[in-house]
């Protein structure tokens, strides 16, 4: 009885690679400038799909795409903001900025 529930409780699996592919994408892109007050420009050679930014609380902000690696912030209010990207495969960096 007591060995089964104790198996049970540490049964688990880990997607190891997944973890290191989020990894190694999160070292090949910088944000800059941080703190910005207009523009914010993302360096990468990996391939952009999708770019999300959030404010602090969680809720969609919109902004202004300049080109698949400059976005317009300038009609956001001061404060903390979070940018995710997401590249190939699904991969996903995500980190937070913030807006003077």
């Amino acid at each position: 009885g007591n060995v089964s529930l104790w198996s049970t409780i540490w049964s688990f699996t880990t997607s190891s690679t997944l973890d290191n592919t989020d990894y190694e994408f999160e070292k090949t892109i910088k944000i800059y400038p941080n703190p910005t007050q207009n523009i914010l420009n993302i360096q990468t050679r990996e391939t952009i799909e999708n770019i999300v930014l959030y404010d602090v609380l969680g809720k969609k902000v919109t902004f202004n795409l300049i080109n698949n690696k400059t976005i317009d912030i300038s009609n956001l209010a001061q404060g903390i903001y979070i940018i995710k990207i997401t590249g190939k495969n699904d991969k996903v960096f995500s980190t937070k900025f913030l807006k003077k």
